[in-house]
């Protein structure tokens, strides 16, 4: 069933009987009707399920703001995911693994992980763990993939690889978010996926009736994985170096920061980095990349370093790479709000 929340006027006081107060009435505009999925997501993030579940009776039977918080994210999530898929055709669109660029083979690995978790969860009947894992994803997936990508997404010309890239995995990801959904908001997963299927044209079938089985693609090679694991380390030294340029004062935020990333010679991780960074053939596909995964405006990368240089570069080092983060004095572009305009472009609005 669903609970009902009573909207208490201003005007009115709840010991006099008058209004939604004990003993007084509501028309139905007064009344909030909290939907099914949202008691759903507060018994599974609170249940033990080795006992009968207590739901506290709050004043106004409300249900705790988390469970609401938590629904209203995943839903606007699911919903930000189906409309990016607006122009793209499975049938003839859909790239392949080894054709997406590195940052969106980074998010599909983090993927596989959630997905391999969320099934262990759930055989366990361990729905606590589960939704709370859940909305770590969703969270890392809109503050770290979602705005990082959002100039492919929104900006580039529908039919561009970059684009195709990232709406290839939003559209396998999004249909087995929707199956790992299913059992704690069944509602949500049968709506999502019921749009899914009219805007792909495809025939209206339940959630619920799916044969489990995830749509990803198969897991990358154990070299690429260690490639991963590197970079990922990297990307961990940056954020802190570019965490400390913004408390010195040096910038206001990540946008506008130049990066100088000096790697030390010889060691493993600077020869896995090296090796995924040249993989990349263009030198402008490679400085994209680079800008998209630290969310800077420019990176410069210099894989041999002196040691009066490495002196100078306080801000972020890791033993084996060492950050160094500048402001960046260009204009702000207008479109993919980077800091990277210069007066001699034919529009110095627009990078």
């Amino acid at each position: 069933g669903s609970t009902t929340e009573e909207k208490l006027s201003k005007s009115t006081s709840i010991s006099n009987g008058s209004g939604p107060g004990p003993g007084g009435s509501t028309t139905p505009s007064e009344k909030k009707v909290f939907q099914k999925d949202v008691v759903r997501g507060w018994v599974a993030a609170n249940g033990s399920f080795t006992s009968s579940a207590k739901i506290r009776c709050l004043e106004e039977w409300q249900v705790e703001k988390a469970a609401r918080r938590s629904y209203r994210c995943t839903r606007k999530t699911i919903r930000y995911l189906l409309a990016n898929l607006f122009d793209f055709r499975p049938s003839t669109d859909l790239l392949a693994l080894s054709q997406l660029t590195i940052l969106d083979q980074l998010l599909h690995e983090r993927s596989r992980d959630f997905f391999r978790r969320q099934r262990a969860s759930f055989e366990s009947y361990s729905f606590a763990m589960a939704s709370k894992d859940l909305q770590t994803f969703l969270q890392d997936l809109r503050g770290g993939y979602l705005e990082r990508s959002k100039h492919r997404l929104l900006y580039l010309v529908s039919g561009h690889t970059a684009r195709r890239s990232a709406q290839s995995l939003l559209y396998r990801l999004l249909k087995d978010l929707i199956l790992h959904i299913s059992p704690i908001y069944s509602f949500l997963a049968e709506e999502a996926h019921s749009d899914l299927n009219l805007l792909f044209h495809l025939p209206q079938t339940s959630v619920h009736t799916l044969r489990y089985a995830l749509d990803l693609w198969e897991t990358v090679s154990k070299q690429r994985k260690k490639e991963f694991d590197a970079l990922e380390d990297l990307q961990q030294i940056v954020e802190r170096a570019v965490e400390q340029a913004r408390s010195r004062n040096v910038i206001s935020q990540s946008r506008e920061a130049i990066l100088f990333i000096s790697f030390k010679g010889g060691a493993p991780k600077t020869e896995l980095v090296a090796k995924l960074v040249q993989s990349i053939q263009e030198e402008s596909a490679r400085s994209e990349f680079l800008c998209e995964l630290f969310h800077v405006s420019r990176v410069e990368i210099e894989w041999a370093r002196t040691q009066e240089y490495q002196i100078d570069s306080p801000l972020g080092s890791g033993g084996w790479a060492v950050v160094r983060c500048v402001q960046c004095r260009d204009r702000r572009c207008q479109r993919c709000s980077r800091w990277r305009c210069t007066s001699s472009l034919p529009s110095p609005s627009f990078c």
